[in-house]
């Protein structure tokens, strides 16, 4: 697993665990992804400013193959 987050992280814990209950549950691949996304809204009315409006949100994507 490749990530620019620590060891300590709680997502890249979250993964681990997930990536282990793959293999007890007998899956034979598991793929997950780690995904954190910041999205900004501004509103510009006469060349200035109004509103701004950041989010942010991160999640994990989970995808498993069980059998042959």
């Amino acid at each position: 697993m490749h990530s620019d987050k620590m060891p300590d992280d709680p997502l890249v814990l979250l993964m681990s665990e997930l990536v282990q209950e793959a293999k007890t549950l007998g899956c034979h691949e598991a793929d997950l992804r780690a995904v954190d996304l910041t999205t900004e809204w501004l509103v510009v009315r006469n060349g200035r400013l109004e509103t701004e409006s950041p989010t942010y949100d991160t999640g994990v994507g989970v995808r498993v193959r069980i059998g042959s």
